[in-house]
C-alpha cells in the first residue's frame, strides 16, 4: 500500500446498480438509482449522485443480476447495507459501509 493510499481492503472495478436513499438538507427523503464505479468490502464510489454533505448516512440496496444454469432464467439479488458519505466530488459520492449487512432475494 502506498502512503497515499489508506483503504486497508482492494477496490474492484465493477459497476452495479444501487438505490441510495437518503436525506437531503432539508431533512426530506431522496433516492437515487446510480451505477458503482469501483467496489470494496469496505465502500463503493456511487456515480452521477447528488453530492451529500461528508458524514451524511446512506442506505444502499446494490443489485445483483444471476444467471442460473439450471433455471435457465436471471435472478436479482438484493444486497442491503447502511453506510455515510466519506467524500464528495463532481462525478459523485464515496461512501464508508457498515458492516451489518443483508442478502435476500427480489422477487419481481
Amino acid at each position: 500500500m502506498t502512503e497515499t493510499e489508506r483503504r486497508q481492503t482492494e477496490r474492484f472495478d465493477l459497476k452495479l446498480l444501487a438505490l441510495l436513499s437518503m436525506m437531503d438538507e432539508s431533512q426530506k427523503p431522496v433516492s437515487c438509482e446510480v451505477m458503482t464505479r469501483d467496489i470494496s468490502s469496505e465502500g463503493a464510489f456511487f456515480l452521477n449522485c447528488k453530492p451529500m454533505p461528508v458524514g451524511s448516512d446512506v442506505k444502499v440496496d446494490l443489485m445483483l443480476f444471476l444467471e442460473n444454469r439450471y433455471k435457465l432464467k436471471k435472478e436479482k439479488i438484493h444486497i442491503h447495507i447502511k453506510g455515510w458519505v466519506v467524500r464528495t466530488d463532481e462525478l459523485g459520492i464515496a461512501v464508508y459501509f457498515d458492516r451489518k449487512y443483508k442478502i435476500f432475494p427480489h422477487n419481481a
